[in-house]
């Protein structure tokens, strides 16, 4: 003969509620686990980002600064080239001039 026990149903119900927290507990847990690992993945991540635009920001730099040494350089070099072109002009027009002396 089976009788309703209500002290019975209400510790069954107690255990129930608390095998439902315990196993809430495990996995708030292992969600605590799993976002600390993908927080420490963010932050790997962010380190590498911050690194790389560092390096970006260093070969973006050198690149002016050689862009910068060759425009000065072509400058430079286009001076120099005028510069001949005047002399070899002045050059041709003494050796015109001399020419023309030695014939007169």
């Amino acid at each position: 003969m089976s009788f309703y026990d209500p002290i019975h149903a209400e510790n069954e119900q107690k255990d129930l509620i608390i095998a439902r927290l315990k196993q809430e507990a495990f996995e708030l847990r292992q969600r605590e686990r799993e976002y600390s690992v993908l927080q420490n993945q963010c932050q790997t991540l962010e380190h590498k980002q911050n690194q790389t635009l560092d390096e970006k920001r260093r070969n973006e730099a050198d690149m002016q600064s050689k862009i910068d040494y060759q425009l000065t350089s072509q400058k430079a070099l286009m001076r120099e080239v005028e510069d001949l072109k005047l002399m070899l002009d002045d050059q041709s027009r003494i050796g015109v001039e001399l020419e023309t002396d030695c014939h007169a």
